[in-house]
């Protein structure tokens, strides 16, 4: 695969949401398989060869944390990972984080958004992602929603969606830099919140491209899905103690 150039990586870890553990921790500081949520995908992204920067957005009172878990689990790349301090939503964390990379020296010429709550996210995945940045300026990861979808209103049924053009959006999210800074300060001049970057270029009149994905690339969002995070974990871990 042909390397594309300037490629930088966010993490989105501005997350607040604690109802997790006593802890009183933000999901992506919990623990999986030994290391903190969020380091699972840093490793990933930090490894791989086609991304040349990468910065992790959070609160700013969690910066010594994410510094000091860097010491720990990335000692030889801690320095060269950067950190934005995050706002009070996602949209605002990941526009800080694009702003912040804007006014660097040498801003880069495409970016990967990727939530923190997905830890499983794998080197072939973004191998697949990069791939089609080469063709799209515009991507996204995303798998084809399985179940059947129904229309609810007030706990009734009254309407069965087509699922055959429905899909579930994952990230990262691949995008042109510049153009989804654009994309992000249009939104925030003109008051409009939503839950993905995808929507902020499709509001732009911009075709993002379909990915395929991975079912495993899931994001952690109830306890539900942490307990399961950690049985794959579990059962990655001893996949690759029986290779060994």
């Amino acid at each position: 695969m042909q390397r594309l150039e300037s490629v930088a990586a966010v993490v989105a870890a501005g997350g607040r949401g604690s109802r997790f553990s006593n802890e009183g921790l933000p999901k992506q500081y919990l623990s999986l398989a030994d290391k903190p949520v969020f380091i699972h995908s840093v490793e990933t992204l930090a490894k791989h060869p086609g991304i040349s920067k990468l910065m992790i957005v959070a609160g700013g009172e969690m910066h010594a944390r994410v510094k000091a878990e860097l010491r720990i689990y990335l000692p030889a790349r801690v320095d060269d990972i950067l950190l934005a301090k995050g706002g009070a939503t996602r949209q605002e964390s990941v526009h800080s984080a694009l702003e912040q990379l804007a006014a660097s020296f040498q801003p880069p010429k495409y970016v990967l958004i990727h939530d923190a709550a997905r830890p499983f996210i794998g080197s072939e995945d973004i191998d697949r992602l990069l791939m089609a940045l080469q063709k799209h300026k515009f991507c996204t990861l995303a798998v084809p929603v399985s179940d059947t979808i129904k229309r609810v209103k007030n706990d009734v049924i009254f309407e069965t969606i087509d699922r055959s053009e429905l899909y579930a959006m994952q990230t990262p999210q691949a995008s042109d830099f510049q153009t989804l800074l654009q994309a992000h300060r249009q939104a925030k001049a003109e008051g409009f919140a939503t839950t993905d970057d995808v929507a902020l270029l499709e509001r732009q009149k911009i075709s993002v491209i379909v990915v395929p994905g991975s079912t495993t690339n899931f994001k952690i969002t109830n306890p539900h899905d942490l307990r399961l995070a950690q049985a794959l974990a579990a059962q990655k871990a001893d996949n690759f103690s029986e290779e060994v």
